[in-house]
């Protein structure tokens, strides 16, 4: 009897000792697993997502780790990161929240939205209540692809500057007509102001959303339904940009591209991106001064719907035209020869890509740039020693980081 009730007296024991343990103990007892990460677009223009759904340049995109959950029983999910993995080179479009369980983007300031035609990916971390991270690899990518037939896109390298975006086309007497520019800025050499204008130019002035009945009408449709005509979409005072012109469907005619330096007081890195049937075909840069007009390229569209449009090269007098298909069939690319000016085929993506920012050194960089390693993308540099962020009398930026040509903090 005396040995039962000292198993007795121990089984009590045991068990008010369990009973009294703080609950995570317990998972000393229980094998650990390491959480699940699912993340996934949620929303495009708060309009819920669905497959299929196709994501346009400047679209609301929100994504999501709903359905990340924990697998150790008593866990719990209590921490998100969001992690760029890959944006379209210029991107200026950043998380809203990285550490949010959802989030979306925001550029230019507080315009909500992706700003670049291109490739996105960002990569999902989460963590549970015992400090345990993921290992399935979560990542959530989707293309921004213009809708339009034609896309041109303006972006520039500095935080200043008004810089505008104009597409001539050329009218029955021969002439690119040019409109709304400083009156230090004057249009040339190609294009001119009109005497007696047919209003045929597309600029910030007149081809908004909202200026239906300035809108220039290239297809004889005046209620701009038919989506012959363009369209600006932003008008970019303050900085990086975009700026784009879309047409839904171009029809014949020779355009041509021009940006204007508005007003800014110092020069600044332009990229001009020429998208045709939603891939990128041709890429240019070029920095301009202050009132400065820079005429980048002509666009032969064709009347024919079954030829493909072409793109002359100003700065080279270069005729260059998609070999890899005709129409509106355009296909991924092949090999170079499929690709543009300033741009070059992407074998993974099978795509053309932007080759003027991308960068293994200097030497790969327009002649204002530098090359930052980490992300092998050209960069107009903030510093490039010391003295330079001295200047800057900023107590707490006094040291130039030579692989990102930025100023930093002395530590």
């Amino acid at each position: 009897m005396k040995n039962l009730s000292t198993y007795i007296c121990a089984g009590l024991l045991m068990c008010f000792f369990l009973s009294s343990c703080a609950e995570d103990t317990l998972f000393w007892y229980i094998p650990k697993k390491a959480p699940l990460a699912k993340c996934s677009i949620k929303s495009i223009n708060e309009v819920a997502y669905v497959a299929g759904m196709v994501v346009k340049p400047l679209d609301n995109v929100v994504i999501t780790a709903e359905g990340s959950t924990a697998k150790t029983p008593g866990a719990k999910i209590v921490s998100y990161r969001w992690e760029k993995i890959r944006q379209p080179v210029g991107s200026m479009a950043a998380l809203s929240d990285h550490t949010a369980i959802e989030t979306g983007f925001l550029f230019a300031g507080n315009v909500h939205g992706v700003d670049l035609a291109g490739n996105y990916r960002f990569k999902l971390i989460v963590t549970d209540s015992l400090g345990l991270k993921n290992t399935n690899e979560c990542l959530v990518m989707w293309s921004a692809i213009p809708s339009g037939t034609l896309h041109i896109q303006l972006v520039w390298d500095t935080n200043y500057g008004d810089m505008d975006l104009h597409l001539a086309k050329k009218d029955s007497q021969n002439r690119y007509c040019a409109s709304a520019f400083s009156d230090e800025g004057k249009p040339g050499p190609l294009a001119m102001i009109c005497p007696v204008p047919e209003f045929l130019e597309c600029n910030y002035e007149n081809c908004r959303s909202f200026s239906e009945n300035k809108r220039p009408i290239w297809d004889g449709d005046a209620s701009n339904k038919s989506g012959g005509s363009p369209l600006l979409d932003i008008d970019d005072l303050g900085g990086y940009g975009p700026e784009n012109i879309n047409i839904e469907h171009a029809l014949g005619g020779t355009f041509l591209v021009s940006v204007h330096h508005f007003v800014g007081g110092r020069p600044s890195g332009n990229t001009v991106r020429l998208y045709l049937y939603g891939h990128l075909y041709a890429e240019f840069y070029r920095v301009l001064q202050p009132n400065e007009w820079w005429e980048v390229a002509k666009i032969h569209w064709p009347e024919n719907m079954s030829a493909y449009p072409c793109i002359e090269n100003l700065a080279t007098q270069q005729m260059e035209c998609p070999r890899s298909s005709t129409g509106s069939s355009f296909t991924e690319c092949a090999s170079q020869a499929d690709c543009g000016p300033g741009t070059s085929c992407d074998m993974d993506m099978r795509d053309c890509v932007s080759r003027l920012n991308i960068c293994q050194s200097d030497a790969d960089c327009p002649f204002e740039k530098r090359c930052v390693l980490e992300t092998q993308t050209c960069v107009i540099p903030e510093c490039e020693n010391d003295r330079q962020c001295k200047a800057k009398h900023d107590p707490k930026l006094q040291v130039c980081d030579l692989t990102t040509y930025t100023c930093m903090a002395d530590t």
